[in-house]
């Protein structure tokens, strides 16, 4: 199906709205059907969000009491396999509730974005800015936790970083650099843009960034979520390619997460022993570490200055390419007002912004 995005020349600016028929015809809806139509179409996201975290959480707590239940029987240590396959099974259980989710969307209108060629420069280019809105976003959810935390007197951080540092480097490898990826591009980008760009490039861009944010229900993440999610769900809509959408994310998670977890793991590895060491005795350790360690602390170092480069590069670009973006205008247009209405006021958004928000509150006391 092709989109007319042009206005008819016969429409009066401040009514009509096109869209189309199933025979691909241009349509004009008044202002109240087409936020009708609107509403009912973030309805239905809304409730197939909700849908997916009830059956992913349910899966997992599921996994969880028949583990339990079995070690309880047989004495083998089934919950230390869930602790270590923890990623494995969150993703197996986040594939089914997508499935899950996708059958609620089944019969809904879908506008996909036309396929379109985007160079590898302008790929390295998105590349650069996930790491400078990461950077920004993780400065943001740091802060809010370090507020927290001192108003609390609680210790709550980066549950990721500290699941990723436990797990052995190949299921990370498989399920964060993979498997994350894969379904949650098809399910933030694929399921939610295509039934939200008739409504212009502003609309579903933030609408996708903002679930992104939500759907990782906690404050470590959900800060860096939205700036990266920003970024992905402009690929999908300028490319129309989603795999370029899983690849980019997957280079991101291996790079900043996989690989970011294993450097980590090794420095404390070899530096926390120092630390209950004199100034003489830690003079007299080091040469033994650079022998020892030299190579992984050069590749390390080297590590860190292309991430270092990468985010000075990606925040010259973005302040250079932000001022050149101009959002594409959608087939059905609407006043800001009536939009937000659209969006927010239906039963299945707030359904499903009262379940996200649960998880991320839960996450802080967790």
């Amino acid at each position: 199906m092709t989109e007319n995005t042009d206005r008819s020349p016969w429409e009066p600016e401040n009514m009509g709205h096109e869209t189309e028929n199933l025979l691909g015809e241009a349509v004009l809806l008044d202002e109240a059907s087409a936020a009708c139509g609107m509403k009912r179409q973030y309805n239905r996201i809304g409730w197939a969000l909700v849908a997916v975290v009830f059956v992913w959480q349910a899966l997992m707590l599921l996994v969880g009491l028949v583990m339990s239940g079995i070690e309880l029987a047989t004495g083998l240590a089934m919950v230390d396999a869930y602790y270590r396959y923890l990623l494995l099974i969150n993703e197996a259980a986040l594939a089914v509730g997508i499935l899950v989710g996708a059958q609620v969307l089944r019969g809904t209108a879908c506008h996909a974005p036309e396929k379109r060629p985007f160079s590898a420069g302008h790929f390295i280019i998105l590349l650069c800015i996930c790491y400078a809105a990461a950077i920004a976003g993780n400065l943001v959810g740091n802060l809010v936790l370090g507020i927290w935390n001192a108003l609390t007197g609680r210790s709550v951080g980066s549950e990721i970083t500290e699941v990723l540092t436990e797990t052995d480097p190949f299921i990370n490898l498989l399920t964060a650099g993979i498997m994350a990826p894969v379904l949650e591009e098809l399910l933030l980008r694929k399921l939610i843009i295509d039934r939200t760009r008739i409504y212009g490039e502003r609309v579903c861009i933030l609408t996708s960034a903002t679930l992104f944010a939500l759907f990782h229900m906690n404050f470590s993440q959900m800060f860096y979520a939205f700036g990266v999610g920003l970024l992905l769900a402009y690929l999908y809509c300028r490319s129309g390619k989603i795999w370029l959408c899983m690849l980019l994310h997957a280079m991101f998670n291996c790079i900043s997460g996989v690989l970011g977890a294993e450097i980590l793991t090794r420095f404390t590895e070899i530096f926390e022993p120092l630390a209950g060491l004199t100034e003489a005795e830690l003079v007299e350790k080091l040469p033994e570490i650079v022998e020892s360690h030299g190579l992984f602390i050069l590749l390390a170092a080297f590590y860190f200055i292309v991430i270092f480069a990468m985010v000075i590069a990606g925040i010259i670009l973005l302040i250079v390419k932000a001022q050149r973006f101009r959002p594409e205008p959608g087939a059905v247009t609407l006043p800001a007002k009536s939009r937000r209405a659209a969006i927010l006021k239906n039963p299945g958004m707030i359904a499903a912004a009262v379940v996200f928000l649960s998880f991320t509150i839960y996450s802080l006391f967790a």
